[in-house]
């Protein structure tokens, strides 16, 4: 509930920048699913009690678990998109596709014209993946930054 409230929070402040929301990355462990992951069923299944809650939603009906795609959709809804979905990524991580990536990188899709490159890699120093997104800096310059 947390990374929801702070991501309805963050989608709002990219919404009142207007124009200036085009210039938006948003990244960081979000502890939710992106919708462009296949989250296997039996990766929720799997996956240790505390950290269910973030990561899925339980099904009283059947008992089910599902993945929890809140944050995905409350940015999406502001025109905010997972890199991966437009940048291809040269690396994944064993796993990440299968088990969902819970660090994501999101841009504004205006924006996704200038990204060059998205990376995300196993430090094996830390359970989350490093993450890199090189942006074309000739067309990202051509932007605005907000006034103060």
């Amino acid at each position: 509930m947390e990374q929801r409230s702070q991501a309805d929070r963050l989608a709002t402040r990219i919404a009142e920048l207007g124009r200036l929301s085009e210039l938006a990355v948003a990244g960081g462990n979000w502890n939710s699913y992106g919708r462009v992951d296949s989250v296997m069923p039996a990766a929720l299944q799997a996956a240790p009690p505390h950290l269910r809650p973030s990561r899925m939603r339980y099904s009283p009906q059947d008992g089910n678990l599902t993945p929890n795609y809140d944050v995905d959709d409350v940015l999406a809804c502001v025109g905010m998109e997972d890199a991966v979905a437009l940048v291809p990524a040269p690396s994944d991580p064993e796993g990440t596709s299968a088990n969902g990536r819970v660090d994501r990188i999101y841009l504004a899709r205006d924006l996704a014209r200038v990204a060059a490159r998205y990376v995300q890699q196993d430090t094996r120093d830390s359970e989350h993946p490093a993450l890199l997104l090189t942006l074309n800096g000739i067309p990202a310059a051509g932007g605005t930054l907000p006034q103060r």
